[in-house]
């Protein structure tokens, strides 16, 4: 074994497959992934994405306008056609 292969056995984020992309949100740190399954899940069930938009819009102190443009930021998917 090579000590590039043991690097790779040992450190594989480094040396291997890059690290997912991890987003901050209130809960902690979730995948890219993770977030884009949320943007599916909206659009599919209505009631998922009323309560995102509704949790959004009491983070930003009950500012619908200002709750609806961060839930367009965050899941684009969910709110295309």
């Amino acid at each position: 074994m090579t000590a590039r292969e043991w690097l790779k056995e040992k450190f594989p984020s480094v040396f291997g497959k890059p690290a997912p992309i991890l987003i901050e949100t209130p809960w902690g740190y979730v995948t890219e992934s993770s977030r884009l399954q949320a943007a599916i899940n909206m659009k599919v069930d209505e009631a998922v994405k009323a309560r995102v938009e509704t949790m959004l819009i009491q983070q930003y102190s009950g500012d619908v306008q200002a709750g609806m443009a961060e839930a367009r930021r965050r899941y684009p998917e969910a709110y295309r056609d």
